[in-house]
């Protein structure tokens, strides 16, 4: 595991990775580029004041796991697209994306394209588990 690793905006973890503790502000957050890779942040928080994009996104992986995160801010904390035993334990995240206003009709049958904000979006995942997180808009 690479130790001490501090995060960069849009940076491509290909490798089991325990990030520095610190806040990073980071606007295009970190992608899962590759299968069996493992992500740890304790005392981590990634901060995007934008409030778009992912704070941390899989797609098409197989056995990922996040642990430790703090996220906040993004319209996504977490997504994860078409992938295979996802392990997030740990992880908090707060401040996702808004929708306008209390007269806003929430239709749940939207096109993945289109989808509401969210603190975790599983889009065809197979397997895995969610524990011990902290979930909020």
């Amino acid at each position: 595991m690479l130790e001490n690793v501090t995060p960069v905006d849009g940076m491509v973890i290909t490798e089991n990775t325990r990030f520095a503790p610190g806040v990073y502000p980071l606007r295009k957050g970190l992608t899962i580029g590759s299968d069996n890779v493992v992500i740890e942040g304790d005392g981590v928080l990634l901060v995007n004041q934008t409030r778009d994009g992912v704070g941390i996104h899989a797609q098409n992986q197989q056995h990922v796991s996040v642990r430790g995160i703090a996220i906040s801010g993004f319209f996504h904390g977490l997504r994860f697209d078409n992938c295979r035993e996802v392990q997030v334990e740990d992880v908090r995240v707060r401040d996702t994306y808004e929708i306008e206003g209390i007269d806003t009709f929430l239709y749940l049958w939207h096109p993945i394209e289109q989808v509401y904000s969210g603190a975790i979006l599983l889009n065809g995942v197979q397997g895995g588990v969610v524990r011990h997180c902290d979930f909020q808009h």
